[in-house]
This record gives structure tokens, C-alpha cells and sequence, in this order.
């Protein structure tokens, strides 16, 4: 029941951050889409790539990140987001390079990675008590990364705002998820992350719900989105090759747990930052020309910084700094 609650855990914290915080995903404990494809493709991406991240021994931010761009890459595939755009779009909003579309790459270089795959990882060691030794630096608390911190909650706020139509489906979309969570850390019992992985027979059964997920979704959810140029086929594959070759180069980071001490951030510290969140959420729902100039800042540093990470990371493994 532990286990099970911790795995609930890691993949509540996926949707929550991954989808509610990018408004792409309102009320979505209500919605029989979401329970029945989107909360299992979080779920089973961030459980898959944390199995391969523990079983090869790369788990260092730069390769927890280039595991993340393999998972945000699902947006070709499935949703078909990275080649046509998002769904309520006539297009990619920049046009498209290579087949596949500017913005939407540059954003998924940041969003998936970062707040569909790490940000998870690190929340669920902070609620767990338990911190993974080698992210033990990303743990320690700076009055410089905290105003980092808050900073971002206050831009990103305004994507849960722009994705709701109103006050109350936005404050029931992030305390309803929230409520979820709480139980299911409730339930967990601060298991701590590397007793909640799955073991090889759960990995199988998670890579054959994966591969049945990827075929159906590409073949019949929105098949007229499907790309008719061979290059956007032939640039996601690349881009799998690069990431697979720059993790397979990497160097070997264990999984080793370790305690959190009092120079750490820790609950309480995580609790002020969503109260930040959804206040300023609220404020951008009420203020809408204000959330709207805040949302477009958002977007374009989370495209330059998802440019930035990719290529820092890239230098890291080059250079033999991981």
C-alpha cells in the first residue's frame, strides 16, 4: 500500500507540475480523458525513465534532463504538438525548421524535462524526507536560488490562469490536485524514492502499456495532424539518437539516499512557493491584460532558457563534467 501510494505520489506530482501548471489540463480529476490516458502517460513516462535512470546509474541532473527530453518527446507521436502545433492552434505558433515546429521545440526542451520529469523527482525527495545525494547542491537553500524560485512561480502562474476560463476552475483544478496529493503522501508514509521503483516485471508491463500507447495514438488521436515530409519524422529520431548517445557517454551516478538537514529545502519551503503560485494565478485570472503580457514573458525565457539547458547539457556530458 506504501509503495503503491508512493508510485501514486511521483505521478500526481507529474500531472500536477507537467499539465495543471501549464493550464493544459483544468479539471482534470473529473475528466475521463485525463483519468483514462493523460494521468497513465505521466505516470508510466516518469516511472519508466526513473527505472532506466536508477538500472544505468545516470542520475545526475544532465541526465535525468536528457531522459526528459525523451519523454517530452511524445509531443510528436502521440500528440502530434511538436509537428502541428497545440491542438487549439492552426499551426505551430513560429512556423517550423526540419518539420518540427520552433516554439513548440524550444518550450519542450524546458517544460518536459524540467517540470514534467525533475521537478517530480526533486518534490517527491522533499515530501519523501529522503534526497538522492548526488542532486544534494540542488537542495541547498540560497537567498539567490530561492528568489529564482519565487520568481519563476510568479511568471508561470500565469499559464494555470491562462488555460481556465474562470476563478473557480482554476483554484479547483491546483487545490483539487493538491488534495490528491496530500493523500497520497498521507497514504505513502515518506517512502522514500528508491523503494517506489518499479521492479523488472512492472518495468516490462510499463514498457508494453507504452509502446501499445505510442501506436494507437499516433495512428487515430488527430491522424490528420500527422506530418506528410519525411524530415519531421527523421528529426525526432535524431533527436532520440543525440540524447541516447550523450547518456550513454555520461559517466555512472548512483542512487545513494540520503537525509535532509536543516540548510535544506524542505516542506514548508514548498508550501509557500504553490501559495505564491496560486495567488498570483488568481491575480492573472482577475487581471487579464496583466496575465497575458506576464504568460508571453513566459514563454519566450522558458524557449530561450529550454535552448540554454539543452545546450549546457550537451557541453556537460562533452566535457566529461558528468
Amino acid at each position: 500500500m506504501r509503495k503503491l501510494s508512493g508510485i501514486l505520489l511521483l505521478g500526481l506530482l507529474s500531472m500536477f507540475f507537467g499539465e495543471v501548471f501549464a493550464g493544459s489540463s483544468q479539471v482534470w480529476f473529473f475528466d475521463p480523458w485525463s483519468l483514462i490516458v493523460t494521468f497513465p502517460l505521466y505516470l508510466a513516462h516518469v516511472l519508466f525513465f526513473l527505472y532506466l535512470a536508477n538500472r544505468f546509474d545516470k542520475m545526475s541532473f544532465t541526465q535525468l534532463y536528457l531522459f526528459g527530453v525523451v519523454f517530452g518527446l511524445y509531443e510528436s507521436w502521440i500528440t502530434k504538438v511538436l509537428w502541428s502545433g497545440y491542438l487549439n492552434e492552426a499551426g505551430p505558433g513560429m512556423g517550423t525548421f526540419l518539420g518540427l515546429g520552433v516554439s513548440e521545440f524550444f518550450a519542450l526542451l524546458f517544460w518536459h524535462p524540467i517540470m514534467s520529469f525533475i521537478v517530480p523527482i526533486l518534490v517527491y525527495q522533499v515530501l519523501s524526507g529522503g534526497k538522492i545525494s548526488v542532486h544534494e547542491k540542488l537542495f541547498k537553500k540560497t537567498k539567490k536560488k530561492t528568489s529564482i524560485l519565487y520568481l519563476f512561480m510568479i511568471l508561470v502562474a500565469a499559464f494555470s490562469a491562462s488555460g481556465n476560463s474562470d476563478i473557480l476552475s482554476l483554484d479547483l483544478a491546483l487545490i483539487g490536485s493538491l488534495v490528491l496529493i496530500f493523500v497520497a503522501y498521507f497514504l505513502s508514509f515518506h517512502k522514500k524514492i528508491d523503494k517506489i521503483l518499479p521492479s523488472r516485471k512492472g518495468f516490462f508491463i510499463i514498457s508494453a502499456y507504452l509502446i501499445v500507447l505510442y501506436i494507437l495514438a499516433f495512428f487515430f488521436l488527430a491522424p490528420e495532424r500527422l506530418p506528410k515530409e519525411a524530415i519531421a519524422y527523421v528529426s525526432v529520431i535524431i533527436l532520440y539518437f543525440i540524447s541516447i548517445m550523450l547518456l550513454i557517454i555520461s559517466g555512472r551516478k548512483k542512487m545513494s539516499i540520503k537525509s535532509f538537514n536543516k540548510q535544506d529545502y524542505g516542506r514548508f519551503d514548498l508550501i509557500k512557493l504553490l501559495i505564491a503560485y496560486l495567488i498570483f494565478a488568481n491575480i492573472y485570472i482577475i487581471l487579464l491584460p496583466i496575465g497575458t503580457v506576464v504568460l508571453w514573458i513566459s514563454y519566450v525565457s522558458i524557449m530561450v532558457l529550454g535552448a540554454i539547458l539543452l545546450l549546457l547539457n550537451i557541453l556537460r556530458v562533452l566535457l566529461h563534467k558528468v
